[in-house]
């Protein structure tokens, strides 16, 4: 009777370690590759648009990227689709290219890119290329370089990415390249703590049958 039993709890940790671990990968609820349009994006200036999707300049086989036609400021692009994370952390990941073929001095072409909680509202940059400090500076080599960042959000528990060519790094446009954007929410790493209460449970049931066998 104890050995069904324990094989029946064993089965329950080995489904609630896997329905768990499922849930601790950080959950991607808004990514752009910019293979179609800027529909599932926002200008700030809708009349003066600035945002333009391109080939790839180094022709590296991804195809179309971002780009911006225009200098800007406070955020020129926003993407319509938020991400909301209950417990307020996130991960933004990105690709970036910074080029000097079109001017500018290199580690200031002026590339950002961050997230706010609406157009208009608060947020953080979270990488730049500029004089405007950021937690991720961004590299204008000429190559494609990825990054990726986790934070806990101060901002709100619902964001968009934003993102622009800075007018504060040389005022020349379409320098810098953007692809593979993804705001990601990022649960808590609770499964082990899970999984450790079941496994005591499964030892304390197999000692109290045990103790009723003798």
């Amino acid at each position: 009777m104890s050995i069904s039993i324990t094989l029946r709890a064993i089965g329950f940790v080995s489904a609630l370690s896997m329905a768990t671990w499922a849930h601790a990968a950080p959950l991607t609820l808004m990514s752009a590759n910019f293979e179609g349009d800027l529909s599932a994006w926002t200008e700030r200036t809708p009349g003066n648009p600035s945002g333009l999707i391109v080939a790839d300049p180094l022709a590296s086989g991804r195809g179309n990227v971002l780009t911006f036609q225009q200098v800007g400021s406070s955020g020129t692009l926003f993407s319509n689709e938020a991400v909301t994370s209950g417990n307020g952390k996130f991960m933004l990941s990105f690709d970036y290219l910074g080029l000097m073929t079109r001017g500018g001095i290199a580690g200031d072409l002026g590339g950002y890119i961050g997230v706010v909680t609406g157009i208009d509202g608060s947020g953080l940059w979270v990488g730049g290329t500029g004089a405007y400090p950021t937690a991720l500076n961004l590299v204008d080599d000429g190559e494609w370089h990825s990054y990726s960042f986790t934070f806990t959000s101060q901002w709100g528990a619902t964001l968009r990415v934003m993102a622009e060519d800075w007018d504060g790094s040389g005022n020349v446009a379409r320098n810098v390249y953007f692809d593979n954007i993804s705001l990601q929410a990022v649960p808590e790493p609770t499964s082990l703590a899970l999984v450790g209460l079941a496994l005591a449970a499964v030892g304390a049931s197999t000692k109290r049958r045990k103790g009723q066998g003798a």
